[in-house]
């Protein structure tokens, strides 16, 4: 997806974090407390993600996700990823032709939490007041309550497309420059966590997979054993 001109100009820029990057950086952290697998814990598939690191882990692979789909929503838009406020993110935030977007899987609270504050970061850091809307990711059907819209993955794309537009090219291009600067959402420095995470956290997917993967072979090797074990002994007295 087209981000505009200077993409990656500037290392510290808001603009170089992939999605799940806050929330990576945590599994990672707490991962490295788990004790490494032997031989015979890899040859059967033991997990090898930390008790402590699974829902780190899941919710990295939600933003990562919703961050694939928003890949698609083309020229007009800019993305932003993982910004922090206080002492969470916001997961994703949509700049385009409806104007500014909180986008999150974690329910409609922390929806609103993180609309309220890209409002106050923006509408400080601009000069102009900006409301931003919040949207909610599920995986299943939409929910017609009040608050903020929850909708389907799979329509996530269509839905902001049909939003009414409100920004003009130009006012998208001058939000997101704002959007993509530290200073914007965290004044006082840049945290941490920095540093890409996507390598770590992608070796640790695919350790995961194959650990998930050599369980259920396993699983089908002992069900086909069982299965002839059967068939044996209730076949035996008419052999």
């Amino acid at each position: 997806m087209d981000q505009g001109p200077g993409a990656g100009s500037a290392a510290w820029s808001l603009r170089s974090r992939g999605p799940a990057h806050a929330v990576s950086h945590r599994c990672l952290d707490v991962q490295r407390s788990a004790r490494p697998r032997r031989f015979f814990g890899s040859l059967f598939g033991v997990d090898p993600l930390h008790p402590d690191a699974v829902a780190w882990y899941r919710g990295a692979l939600r933003e990562r996700h919703v961050g694939g789909i928003l890949g698609g929503l083309g020229r007009e838009w800019r993305v932003l990823h993982a910004i922090p406020h206080g002492d969470g993110d916001i997961d994703h935030l949509v700049i385009g032709p409806p104007g500014v977007v909180t986008i999150t899987a974690a329910g409609r609270v922390t929806a609103e939490v993180e609309a309220r504050a890209a409002s106050r970061s923006l509408t400080r850091a601009t000069g102009v007041p900006i409301v931003a809307e919040a949207i909610v990711v599920v995986d299943g059907p939409s929910l017609d309550r009040d608050g903020p819209a929850v909708v389907p993955a799979r329509r996530l794309v269509r839905h902001l497309r049909d939003l009414p537009r409100v920004f003009d090219p130009d006012l998208v291009a001058s939000v997101a420059r704002v959007a993509e600067e530290w200073t914007t959402w965290r004044p006082f420095g840049v945290d941490a966590g920095h540093s890409d995470p996507d390598d770590d956290f992608e070796r640790l997917h695919e350790e995961v997979t194959r650990a998930r993967t050599r369980r259920r072979l396993w699983q089908l090797a002992g069900l086909t054993v069982l299965a002839a074990t059967v068939f044996t002994v209730a076949s035996g007295p008419f052999v």
